[in-house]
């Protein structure tokens, strides 16, 4: 539990990246209204209903203690762009069954108050929500030192009991070179395959076929008897390409899926033209 620095005998200090911030505040406790750097607000619970012994609607109290957070909200709120009526209602929505505290943070320059942003916590200090507004990256590191002395969080034992690999990827690229017999026609072409081990022990093996890095360039297949067709020859090359795709998978699909290295399996001859292709 962090300890709230009212109950130590040590010097306050606050310790942000902002100079300006940690001179001027002298103070900061959780429960308290009124601060150099802060004010707070207690806000009732929505289903509370009873005041001493006037019964109220349910959410009357609450939208009355909510009455200076929301006007401090609209007055500091939207020159950051912020949506006070989304705040107000995320304070409400938080706090249906149990009351709680906001609190504004902020420093003083030239008179005015530079907020830094606003803090949620229920009745008995832990946090529910926080909202940082700036004006500079300075600000996270106010609020977030603000935590440390406005909220409470219990603390927690962790102990490391074991690692296991879950899941291992990879990508492999598969190299292949095509050519048109009888011609000096030759061109390289690159297969993406992404290969995935699961389980506790990476016995399950899976693979997806992702992409062709690189397709044949139309010179290549210029070269072909696409361009006897009597087809328009750009609809017929990605035809090409996906029925070159499938004959060199057919390959592929004669290997192993490990080991991630695979020696070359040599000269081999196939037909990207399928039966009902215009040849």
């Amino acid at each position: 539990m962090t300890i709230s620095t009212q109950t130590t005998k040590k010097k306050f200090t606050f310790n942000s990246e902002h100079k300006t911030f940690n001179s001027q505040t002298k103070s900061m406790a959780p429960f308290v209204k009124k601060d150099r750097t802060m004010y707070g607000w207690p806000i009732t619970a929505r289903d509370i209903l009873i005041l001493g012994t006037t019964t109220y609607e349910p959410g009357q109290l609450q939208k009355l203690s909510l009455e200076p957070v929301a006007l401090a909200i609209d007055s500091h709120v939207g020159r950051n762009y912020w949506s006070g009526n989304k705040m107000v209602n995320t304070i409400r929505e938080h706090l249906e069954d149990k009351s709680g505290w906001v609190y504004m943070v902020f420093h003083k320059s030239s008179g005015k108050r530079i907020v830094h942003g606003f803090l949620l916590t229920d009745n008995r200090g832990y946090l529910i929500d926080k909202w940082i507004l700036g004006p500079t990256r300075k600000s996270y590191s106010v609020i977030y030192e603000s935590l440390r002395h406005l909220s409470n969080a219990d603390d927690v034992e962790v102990e490391h009991v074991d690692s296991r690999i879950q899941q291992v990827e990879y990508t492999i690229l598969d190299t292949y070179k095509i050519r048109i017999p009888g011609t000096d026609i030759e061109q390289e072409i690159v297969e993406r395959r992404l290969i995935e081990l699961e389980g506790p022990a990476q016995e399950k093996v899976g693979r997806h076929y992702t992409t062709w890095d690189i397709y044949p360039e139309q010179e290549f297949l210029n070269a072909t008897k696409l361009m006897s067709s009597r087809k328009v020859s750009q609809i017929l090359a990605e035809q090409f390409k996906t029925a070159l795709t499938k004959a060199l998978q057919n390959i592929v699909d004669q290997r192993d899926l490990f080991p991630l290295a695979w020696p070359s399996m040599g000269k081999g001859i196939v037909s990207p033209y399928s039966e009902e292709g215009d040849n």
